[in-house]
């Protein structure tokens, strides 16, 4: 598709300049009158001459020039990256070209422009645009320029040109694959890993003639009176289970973590659930099971029913990447009343979210009942900074650690009632840390397909 280019914007080059600087002394003579000031009009006027001509002829120049970006680029947090780049050229040969692109500042551009040689008279060149961007999200890039000198070299010309180029940056997951390489290695067909499943199963499969050693809790009695003879319900493995991710985008998800390497950026609360629930899809598929997904702040922002395949993972995977955390106040009461009559059969809910403030962990306890009798519902949060019981750490040097460890007592205390609050509805609260949370969360939904709570 070819790429008009708008208005022509000409600038002085440094030959331009120089020229001038060297034609000084003669303005200088000129300062005297006669004959000088008539000679010192007369380079000048021949200079401006022969720099409007040049502008003139050059004004055409490398019209022909068609820059091409992809219309989608996919970035990875925190990771250094080179979006490729094209320039389609007729006619053009043997010149330096500068190109020229204006990005915003978490895109983490090394460059605002680059020079590129043009060699031949028609084709193609690529190159690379190398850039680290420091915010998930997306950015719609859609201006490039080009700059090329003139027929004399008076000028410095530079075209505008119009391009749709987005920008998406998905969660780095490097460094979650590390701590996670075991979980995600192929060993068999039962996903994961082969666990070896705990109990009788769910779903029921046929009826047969007891045998001895079967539970008095199998036998069909109903049958047994019709057949004259014991019978015994067989139950299978239900091997499909609906999982489901609900990711807390409240305020209460605003929080900055701190950093755990240099080389990356700042992550807030939000990047971590989000992270963690990209990875709980990947686990979730290799088990064979459905991942579903739920966001919501002070309503339902977004809700994907529990699915497989390619492009369900693709529709979870640009549902998360644009997520941004809202100062609004959680409504635990719209998400829950909203599972519960749109999730029929049994499944394992995966809140993703932070109890840390009082009045919403009031409201979840008040509205979680309503799941947690049928459903399996765990309640994952990260631990705050020092959130912890006194005398675990170091012995304060000062006062401000003493009222600092004095606080963070408190608030586990805190903790530590709604988890037990919890446990009164049959639902699961747990604690991790930022480098633990991805791991302790895929950890936890084997656990429960081990033991076939759902």
């Amino acid at each position: 598709m070819e790429n008009r280019p708008k208005r022509l914007a000409p600038s002085p080059s440094n030959r331009l300049v120089n020229w001038s600087l060297l034609l000084l002394p003669a303005a200088l003579m000129g300062a005297f009158g006669g004959v000088l000031e008539a000679f010192a009009i007369l380079l000048y006027g021949l200079v401006f001459a022969v720099a409007v001509v040049d502008l003139w002829l050059s004004r055409n120049r490398f019209t022909s020039l068609n820059p091409q970006m992809p219309a989608v680029v996919r970035l990875a947090k925190d990771s250094r990256n080179e979006v490729p780049m094209h320039l389609e050229h007729q006619g053009c040969t043997g010149f330096e070209l500068e190109v020229g692109l204006l990005l915003p500042a978490h895109l983490g551009a090394e460059k605002l422009t680059t020079k590129l040689r043009i060699e031949g008279t028609t084709g193609q060149s690529s190159f690379g645009w190398p850039c680290k961007p420091t915010r998930r999200g997306t950015t719609s890039v859609e201006v490039i320029h080009l700059g090329f000198p003139s027929r004399f070299g008076f000028w410095k010309l530079r075209r505008r040109y119009t391009v749709k180029s987005e920008w998406r940056v998905y969660p780095n997951l490097a460094s979650e694959y590390r701590s996670l390489a075991g979980l995600f290695l192929n060993r068999g067909s039962s996903g994961i890993h082969r666990q070896r499943q705990l109990g009788r199963g769910r779903e029921f499969e046929k009826l047969r003639e007891y045998q001895p050693g079967d539970s008095v809790e199998d036998v069909a009695w109903k049958a047994s009176a019709k057949r004259q003879s014991l019978v015994t319900r067989v139950y299978q493995v239900e091997r499909t289970q609906e999982v489901y991710a609900i990711i807390d985008a409240s305020r209460l998800s605003t929080r900055v973590l701190p950093v755990r390497d240099t080389d990356r950026s700042t992550d807030t609360v939000l990047d971590r659930y989000i992270t963690a629930a990209t990875l709980l899809g990947m686990a979730i598929q290799r088990q064979n099971d459905l991942f579903g997904l739920s966001v919501f702040s002070d309503g339902i922002d977004s809700f994907i029913r529990a699915k497989s395949g390619v492009g369900h993972r693709q529709a979870c995977t640009n549902t998360l990447y644009g997520l941004h955390a809202r100062t609004v106040a959680p409504d635990f009461s719209e998400i829950i009343t909203s599972l519960k009559m749109r999730l029929r059969k049994r499944a394992l809910l995966l809140f993703l979210t932070d109890l840390h403030d009082t009045v919403a962990a009031e409201q979840f306890l008040e509205m979680i009942p309503l799941l947690s009798r049928q459903h399996v519902v765990i309640v994952h949060m990260l631990s705050a900074e020092g959130t912890q019981p006194l005398f675990t750490s170091e012995p304060p040097a000062g006062v401000e650690q003493i009222c600092s460890q004095i606080d963070g007592h408190v608030r586990w205390q805190r903790l530590n009632s709604v988890r037990e609050n919890l446990a009164r509805h049959h639902v699961r609260c747990d604690f991790s840390s930022d480098e633990r949370f991805c791991t302790d969360l895929i950890n936890r939904y084997i656990e429960v397909k081990q033991r076939q709570l759902i």
